[in-house]
C-alpha cells in the first residue's frame, strides 16, 4: 500500500508540472517586453509591454496602467479590468472594465461592458445581449443589439448610436452622430420575447447559492454517500481520486479539440461539458457529505445526510473564498471531485468477481 500511496504522489507531481503550463498566473511587470500572452485558468496581469495579443479563457486579465497590448485583448469566461493601453477589445460571456484607451474596437457578447470616466475608445463599439454602461468618450459608433445601454452624464459619442432591439437610457445630445432604432426580426436564441432586454445582474453569491441546492438536491435524490465512501474513505484513495481526476481534467481540451475537427462532434461538445459538470457536482457532493460527517463526529453526533452536506459544503466553500490560496484549493476539489465520480462510476460499472469454488476431495 506504501508504494502504491508513492507512486500516486509521484505521478501526481509530474502531473502538476505539466499542468503549470495551463493553470496558474501570468504576471508581466513593469518594463518587461513580452511577444504575447495566452492564458487558460488562472490570472493575467500586465504591467509591462505585451507587443502582440493577450488572450485568456475562464481566467481574470488585469491590464494595469502601466502597461500596453499591441494587439488584441481577448477574454472569454473571466473578468477583464483594463486601465493601459491596448489595439481592441474582446469579451465572451466576460465582465469588462475600460479605464484606458482603446486604439481600435471594442466587442463584447453575453456579459457586461463598463467604461468608466477616463476611459476612451477610438474605434467603434459594438455589443450584443451585454449590458453597457458608458461614461467615458467613444470616438466612433456604438452598436448595441438586444440589451441596454445606460450613458452617464460625463459619456460622450461622437459616432452613430444604433439600437437594435434594445433600452436606452441617456441624453440624445450625447450622442453626436443621432440614434438609430431598429428591431430584429431573428434572434439566434430563443430567450424571451422580440425587444426584451436582458435579465438584470445576478447577485455575486447566487451562483453559490445554485451549487449548493444543487449538491442537495444530488444527496437527496441520488445518495452519493451509498457505495462512493470507498474513493474518500483513506489518504491513498483521496490521492487516486486526486490522480484520475486531475487525468480527466488533463483531457478535456484535448477531447473538446478532437471533436471539433469533425462536424458531427461539434455537437456533442455540450454533451462533454454537461458530462463534466455532472461528474463534478456528484463528486462535490461526495465531499461535502463526507466533511460535514468528519465534523459532526468531532462531536460525536449523528445527523441527517443533507445536515451534513451543508456543514461540509460551508466548510469546503471557506477554503475556496481564501484570498491567494482559495484558487488552489478551488483546483484541487476539482480534480478530486471528479476523480471521486469516474472512480465510482468504474466500480459500479466494473464486472464482480465471482470466487472460484474449491473442490472438495
Amino acid at each position: 500500500m506504501k508504494g502504491t500511496t508513492l507512486r500516486c504522489f509521484g505521478l501526481l507531481l509530474v502531473g502538476i508540472s505539466l499542468l503549470s503550463a495551463y493553470f496558474g498566473a501570468v504576471e508581466v511587470e513593469e518594463g518587461e517586453k513580452v511577444k504575447e500572452v495566452e492564458m487558460m485558468f488562472g490570472e493575467v496581469r500586465i504591467g509591462g509591454t505585451v507587443e502582440k495579443d493577450a488572450s485568456c479563457t475562464f481566467c481574470e486579465l488585469t491590464l494595469q496602467e502601466t502597461g500596453s497590448v499591441g494587439g488584441k485583448v481577448s477574454v472569454a469566461f473571466g473578468d477583464a479590468i483594463l486601465n493601459g493601453t491596448m489595439g481592441s477589445v474582446f469579451g465572451k460571456f466576460t465582465n469588462i472594465t475600460i479605464s484606458g484607451t482603446v486604439q481600435g474596437d471594442v466587442k463584447a457578447d453575453y456579459g457586461n461592458l463598463e467604461m468608466k470616466k477616463e476611459s476612451q475608445v477610438l474605434g467603434n463599439v459594438q455589443a450584443y445581449r451585454s449590458n453597457v454602461e458608458i461614461a467615458g468618450r467613444v470616438n466612433g459608433s456604438v452598436e448595441v443589439r438586444e440589451t441596454s445601454l445606460e450613458l452617464e452624464s460625463e459619456a460622450e459619442i461622437l459616432g452613430q448610436l444604433v439600437l437594435i432591439s434594445s433600452n436606452f437610457d441617456g441624453k440624445p445630445e450625447q450622442v453626436k452622430g443621432g440614434i438609430v432604432r431598429k428591431k430584429t426580426d431573428k434572434f439566434p436564441l430563443p430567450i424571451g420575447p422580440k425587444g426584451r432586454a436582458p435579465a438584470p445582474r445576478l447577485p455575486e453569491g447566487f451562483p453559490w447559492l445554485f451549487i449548493f441546492v444543487l449538491t442537495l438536491l444530488t444527496v437527496l435524490l441520488f445518495q452519493p454517500s451509498t457505495g462512493s465512501s470507498q474513493t474518500f474513505s483513506s489518504r491513498q484513495q483521496l490521492l487516486i481520486s486526486l490522480l484520475i481526476g486531475f487525468l480527466s481534467l488533463m483531457a478535456f481540451l484535448p477531447i473538446c479539440i478532437f471533436l471539433v475537427i469533425s462536424l458531427v462532434g461539434i455537437m456533442l461538445i455540450p454533451l462533454v461539458v454537461i458530462l463534466y459538470l455532472g461528474a463534478w457536482i456528484f463528486g462535490w457532493a461526495v465531499m461535502c457529505r463526507k466533511t460535514g460527517n468528519w465534523f459532526f463526529t468531532l462531536f460525536r453526533t449523528n445527523v441527517h445526510d443533507l445536515l451534513d452536506t451543508a456543514v461540509g459544503f460551508i466548510l469546503l466553500s471557506i477554503l475556496v473564498w481564501l484570498p491567494v490560496v482559495g484558487g488552489f484549493f478551488f483546483f484541487l476539489f476539482l480534480m478530486i471531485s471528479l476523480g471521486i465520480f469516474y472512480r465510482f462510476l468504474w466500480l459500479r460499472l466494473r464486472p464482480s468477481r465471482v470466487p472460484t469454488p474449491i473442490p472438495t476431495p
